[in-house]
């Protein structure tokens, strides 16, 4: 989920995925990247920026995990592919702000 905020007249991306951490996972990882990736909340809310420091440090990691199991680092775990997880333009995006409540249908 993305939601546009209003902060001081600047437009900013909190980002929120409910199952962050296992985004991550991988099948044989070392004993290093289990640490890292245990290491991760399993809820992330955050910038974009913070996202992507985040994503970048992790498929840095996941691609040295691979590579001392002898295994090839597939597109997908990619930093670009992963961050366009979040930061597509096709991402849902809903209204957020000090005077926005959803309407429930009850």
């Amino acid at each position: 989920m993305v939601m546009d905020m209003s902060h001081g007249g600047e437009v900013v991306r909190l980002i929120v995925d409910m199952d962050f951490r296992s985004q991550f996972e991988l099948a044989r990882p070392t004993s290093t990247y289990l640490e890292l990736l245990i290491s991760l909340p399993a809820i992330f809310v955050g910038t974009e920026e913070k996202l992507m420091s985040v994503v970048s440090v992790l498929c840095s990691a996941a691609k040295q995990s691979l590579k001392e199991r002898g295994l090839k680092v597939p597109p997908w775990r990619k930093a670009k592919y992963m961050q366009s997880k979040w930061l597509s333009d096709n991402c849902k995006k809903i209204p957020f702000g000090p005077f926005y409540a959803p309407e429930w249908d009850l």
